[in-house]
Order: C-alpha cells, then structure tokens, then sequence
C-alpha cells in the first residue's frame, strides 16, 4: 500500500512485520531506502486489511474477532463443483 504522500510503499513481510520502504528519484531511476520495520503484524490476530492515516503518522488496522481454531483447506474444489447435481 502506497503512503499518503506518495513515497512509503508498506507491505506485509514474510515474517508477519508491517515494513515500509522510502522510494527517492535517483540517477538510475527509483531508489528504494532499506526496509523499516513499522510494527509486527500477527496474521491470524489481524486480518490483512489495514490503512495508512492521511498524516502518514497512524495505521488502522481491522483486528479479527476471534482467532480461528482450525483452517479447512478443501482440495481439487472445481472438480467437486463439476460433479455436483445441477439446481432444480
């Protein structure tokens, strides 16, 4: 996501940290500045929505009710839709 003012892209890193790189013109092109770790961002406890402040100095984040349980990861899911009957 893209900073107010244009030059911070913020991101979600592998490790579950919000980061921000200062982009600058430079003399070959864009210039990224070194990722900064904003604050840590626990996936399950938040969900991947979140918002810059206009001012650039808050983060909204939309926190998750409950943290789930279990995860149901349903495989091979467009063949069970072919093979299920049609509406009457």
């Amino acid at each position: 996501m893209w900073g107010p003012d244009g030059r911070e892209l913020f991101y979600v890193s592998a490790d579950d940290k919000l980061m921000v790189v200062t982009l600058q013109a430079g003399r070959d092109g864009i210039e990224p500045s070194a990722p900064r770790e904003v604050l840590p961002f626990n996936l399950f406890a938040y969900t991947s929505l979140y918002d810059i402040a206009p001012d650039g100095h808050r983060i909204l984040l939309q926190r998750r009710e409950s943290v789930p349980e279990n995860i149901e990861v349903m495989i091979n899911w467009p063949a069970l839709l072919r093979k299920a009957p049609p509406n009457p």
